[in-house]
């Protein structure tokens, strides 16, 4: 607790530094606490009698609570200090803040200012062609004044003579007439002189017209200067509100420091969780206290602004009101009216345009989706039919391969039958024509083997009806042609074994040519006897296999 109260004032002093600028905050606080960090050894105490001269018995307490202390003290220190340069960084962000809104107080009163030279330029430059203008219009008037009254100096002149030929009229007529026309003319002078001073006097009312519009342009002037006027006495009133603030801010930043010395006192009374809640509320007062300046600004500026306009928009119906002359100049109520419906009229065309072309662009984007879609689907399709092209082209290339090998082996089916064919027609024509005689002579012999041969075997009846030749021999002999017109043997197989007969191939026809021996080698190698149907000799065969009948026929 010495060591705190030691350091107390030399905090103060910090604090008051620190609020003028940084360096000097930062050098104090440094200094500050290299003087608490060599306080922490026990001879500087020693080496300070007249500051702990009162606390002596605080030096026997054991180290090891001393330096808990002081480092305590340290620690609640740096947080004092932290928060002491929070509010000193708050302290600098409202002078910014105040800063901002001078300048932007300082840029309103420029433009404020630059409009004002801008109107007062525009006015003085009408000003000064009016004035050419009245001095044109002086110069006239006097050059008409000066001719009038040349005109009203002749009158009497011309009184004078005319009275002179109203007495002279007597004299000639010729006169009297001459005296009319010049009467008459001297009448139209008149007129005209009579007409231009109406004009002059018409001038004159021109002039008090342009005389009343000048001296409202100097009531507008006095107006926009009264308004500078008045924008000077604003920004004297911000300025003055600014100064308030500062000084708000110093009472602030007073109490600020009452409450931190008060913070220091009752450091060991409130915890960490007490100082945060105090920022939080001071930061939470110190936001809504802006918040509420810059509403109070805020607001202050909207009715200044619609003050100046409710101005204009009087100060422009009266301009109005007072020349009519010039109205055309200024657009009417209804040609407002008529141009806010014209603008309004356009702006929903081109709304009605702006929405048509939305639609025509999402049109046109789905149009190109469906012509994409058909452009995938027609290519999806080309691709199917190259696919099936592809697949009926194969087809029909098996279908060539197989007609191929089917026609060639119809060809070699056509060929084989017809090779057949010929040597069928082959053996017939040997059959019937030179081996006749070999045939008819191979039959009797084998006939004759047969017969013998039966006749020493069992015998065994063998009836026509039985063999597959009978019908076609019931009609033969029917038809009369029994007596050796056919040849027909049966091909029987027996189970005795058989003689080979010997077929004779030493015979020569007349013709030259040798027998042929193919069928009777084809009837013995396969075991078959041929029979003769035509006579009584019959063979017999095993009951299990059919006979097999050769006919043959005489040419």
């Amino acid at each position: 607790m010495s060591a705190l109260k030691t350091s107390l004032p030399l905090f103060q002093t910090t604090s008051a530094s620190s609020s003028s600028s940084t360096s000097s905050y930062s050098n104090t606080s440094a200094t500050g606490m290299s003087s608490t960090t060599t306080t922490s050894s026990p001879y500087a105490y020693r080496s300070s009698p007249s500051l702990y001269s009162e606390s002596r018995p605080s030096i026997n307490k054991p180290p090891s609570l001393f330096n808990q202390t002081r480092e305590k003290e340290k620690l609640e220190l740096s947080t004092l200090n932290d928060k002491f340069a929070d509010y000193v960084e708050k302290v600098r962000y409202l002078e910014a803040q105040n800063k901002k809104v001078q300048m932007e107080t300082n840029t309103l009163n420029e433009k404020q200012q630059n409009h004002c030279q801008r109107v007062k330029s525009m006015f003085e430059n009408e000003i000064a062609q009016m004035k050419e203008l009245a001095e044109k219009l002086f110069k006239d008037k006097n050059a008409i004044v000066y001719a009038a009254k040349d005109a009203q100096n002749t009158l009497p002149m011309i009184r004078q003579r005319l009275n002179q030929t109203f007495k002279e009229s007597d004299s000639s007529k010729y006169e009297t007439e001459k005296v009319e026309r010049q009467l008459s003319s001297i009448e139209g002078d008149n007129d005209l002189f009579e007409n231009v001073t109406m004009l002059i006097e018409g001038g004159y009312d021109e002039h008090n017209q342009w005389k009343q519009l000048t001296t409202h342009i100097q009531r507008l002037l006095l107006q926009a200067k009264n308004e500078t006027h008045n924008e000077n006495l604003t920004k004297n009133s911000c300025e003055q509100a600014t100064k308030q603030l500062r000084a708000d801010i110093a009472k602030l930043r007073e109490q600020n420091q009452q409450k931190l010395v008060d913070l220091k006192q009752n450091t060991f009374a409130f915890g960490p969780n007490a100082n945060n809640d105090r920022a939080h509320m001071f930061k939470s007062e110190l936001s809504s206290a802006i918040r509420k300046i810059r509403q109070e600004f805020e607001r202050e500026n909207d009715r200044q602004r619609a003050e100046l306009y409710a101005k204009f928009t009087q100060s422009y119906e009266s301009i109005v009101r007072d020349f009519p002359d010039i109205a055309h100049l200024f657009l009417t109520d209804r040609e407002q009216e008529r141009i806010r419906q014209e603008e309004e009229r356009l702006r929903l065309e081109l709304q009605r345009i702006k929405n048509e072309t939305n639609t025509l662009k999402q049109k046109n984007g789905e149009l190109r989706l469906r012509t994409r879609e058909l452009q995938i689907n027609l290519e999806m399709t080309i691709e199917e039919n190259q696919r099936f092209e592809k697949i009926q082209q194969n087809e029909i290339d098996q279908f060539k391969t197989k007609q191929e090998r089917v026609s060639k082996d119809y060809d070699e089916v056509i060929t084989k039958q017809s090779s057949l064919e010929k040597e069928i027609e082959t053996y017939r024509n040997l059959l019937e024509g030179t081996m006749k005689t070999v045939v008819d002579t191979i039959t009797d012999e084998y006939s004759t083997s047969s017969s013998a041969q039966s006749n020493r075997s069992a015998p065994r009846s063998v009836s026509v009806d039985r063999s597959r030749s009978s019908a076609y021999l019931s009609n033969s002999r029917l038809n009369g042609t029994s007596n050796n017109s056919y040849s027909r043997f049966v091909n029987q197989k027996t189970n005795a074994t058989n003689d080979v007969i010997e077929i004779p191939t030493n015979v020569v026809n007349g013709n030259g040519l040798a027998p042929s021996k193919s069928a009777g080698d084809l009837s013995l190698k396969n075991g078959v006897h041929a029979v003769e149907i035509n006579g009584t000799s019959t063979t017999s065969s095993q009951p299990a296999v059919p006979p097999t009948v050769l006919q043959t026929r005489r040419s």
